[in-house]
């Protein structure tokens, strides 16, 4: 299915966009289905995990980036920000699918239907440096810290 590999260049502070294909595995429940080959995302990010981020409105809004689960606890050079996907800034590689909901089955990845000039606009100069990236994420630790003065805010921006 097809993808988008979203990756900042450190050297010349850009993001690389490049499609992809990340292989499927059939539904076992779900009548010849397809489902995105979780171990392949896995492989594609470099990542041990990976966590789903996504917004729901501009021209992403059918869509997800499947982001490295642990890509904020180490320091990166560079950072990709993209409020059309996520608010905050990314760490490492996002790759870029569409999203399907099933109610039986949940959210399954399928292909993305963006076009590819569509995400190059988008992520071609989306990024962001580490001092940037940091200074958002605890602005944003900040605001929710206000916000909910009972709850606990992890940080992130520690290691950033």
């Amino acid at each position: 299915m097809k993808a988008f590999l979203i990756t900042p260049d450190h050297a010349n502070q850009i993001c690389v966009v490049q499609v992809v294909d990340v292989r499927e595995r059939p539904l076992e429940t779900s009548g010849g289905r397809m489902d995105a080959d979780y171990q392949h995302i896995n492989e594609l990010l470099g990542a041990t995990h990976f966590d789903l981020v996504r917004t729901g409105s501009g021209k992403l809004a059918k869509h997800c980036g499947y982001v490295d689960g642990e890509g904020l606890l180490t320091p990166q050079a560079g950072y990709i920000l993209c409020p059309d996907l996520y608010q905050l800034p990314l760490a490492g590689p996002v790759l870029l699918l569409a999203e399907a909901f099933d109610e039986d089955f949940g959210g399954i990845a399928c292909a993305a239907s963006i076009s590819d000039a569509d995400v190059r606009q988008l992520f071609t100069k989306s990024y962001v440096s580490r001092r940037y990236a940091k200074a958002a994420h605890e602005l944003a630790e900040e605001q929710t810290a206000a916000m909910y003065p009972d709850v606990v805010v992890l940080r992130t921006s520690g290691e950033m």
